[in-house]
């Protein structure tokens, strides 16, 4: 799998940004949200298998199973309005600020399951697994791994 950013200017898809990433300050649960966002969208299509996954992924995960339906209503209303005013870039530029070391191969790991949940990995899909680890600074070594298990979870 490739690393680098290889994926098509996600500014043509999510508007040009004018700001500057410095003005973006993410609580941690909204930088998961925004990678977990972005990976149910990084082919452009939202599968109903993927929605799923998402919902599964945050009501099993610790950061945001005891959130209240209208925390996370919140939550998800203030991504969504970061998504409308700020380039992918920049608002990736954040991400990297707010989610601490040890929780990047978790949000990469989550990543992947979403990617994976149709049981197609799209030509898009790889390129933004790829970039993924290469913007969260994942070893290849352990990429690899969180990739491997997740092509064997999807086998049958």
């Amino acid at each position: 799998m490739p690393k680098g950013r290889e994926t098509a200017n996600p500014d043509e898809v999510f508007g040009d940004d004018t700001n500057d990433a410095n003005e973006i300050v993410l609580e941690l649960e909204e930088a998961f949200l925004v990678i977990l966002l972005l990976a149910n969208d990084a082919d452009g299509e939202v599968a109903p298998e993927e929605r799923q996954a998402l919902a599964v992924t945050l009501e099993r995960m610790n950061l945001f199973k005891y959130m209240s339906p209208e925390e996370t209503e919140e939550i998800f209303e203030r991504t969504s309005n970061i998504f409308d005013r700020y380039s992918v870039d920049t608002i990736f530029e954040a991400v990297k600020k707010a989610l601490p070391m040890e929780l990047r191969e978790t949000a990469f790991a989550a990543a992947t399951y979403l990617v994976f949940a149709d049981g197609i990995v799209t030509e898009e899909e790889g390129k933004f697994l790829g970039q993924l680890w290469g913007d969260l600074e994942i070893s290849d070594e352990t990429a690899q791994k969180i990739i491997e298990v997740m092509e064997i979870m999807n086998r049958a």
